[in-house]
């Protein structure tokens, strides 16, 4: 990964029981996103030293940070019902399986990076509130989510640079959000 600035273009695809995106939901108001996947080694210790070198990859956590999401995002995101203008949140609450993109600019501000998660859960977010003092500073909200591999094809993420010469927008949409009726490969 290269580093990169700037953060845009958060689009969160609801996923089917079949792994296929069913509508995608732009989240606008992108402030800061963090992605931590987890890689496991286990190293095997024969002939009186290291032998051999296992890794595998486990989840990926996921914190987004947003100037806002709307009761409707909520709704289809995190599984909030609403209930005469109020959100409501409990046991009986269970997000849906989705997927995420979004986009940054690479380090030189020309090339587009368009980062893909295939298949993860959001909860519901935390809520900071702090009283103004000398100046105003917003609490913004912030959700949380673990995101694994896709059953269908092994894949967790997707990477996509625009200086790559194969690379299309379209061929990253297509394998972030398959939509109902396609097969993914």
């Amino acid at each position: 990964m290269t580093a990169t600035v700037g953060l845009d273009g958060i689009r969160i695809g609801i996923l089917d029981d079949n792994e296929k995106v069913t509508e995608i939901i732009e989240v606008k108001g992108a402030i800061e996103a963090k992605i931590d996947p987890s890689t496991n080694t286990d190293v095997l210790y024969a002939d009186n030293g290291a032998f051999a070198v296992f890794t595998s990859l486990g989840e990926t956590k996921v914190t987004l940070n947003v100037a806002d999401l709307t009761t409707e995002q909520k709704n289809k995101i995190l599984g909030v019902r609403t209930e005469n203008g109020l959100e409501l949140t409990g046991a009986d609450t269970v997000p849906p399986f989705v997927a995420l993109a979004m986009h940054s600019k690479g380090i030189d501000q020309k090339e587009d990076i368009y980062v893909g998660l295939l298949k993860g859960r959001f909860g519901i977010p935390s809520i900071d509130a702090k009283t103004n003092e000398d100046k105003t500073s917003a609490q913004t909200p912030e959700i949380e989510g673990t995101f694994i591999n896709r059953q269908s094809d092994g894949l967790s993420q997707v990477i996509g640079r625009s200086g790559n010469p194969d690379f299309t927008l379209t061929e990253f949409d297509a394998k972030v959000f398959p939509p109902a009726g396609t097969t993914q490969g």
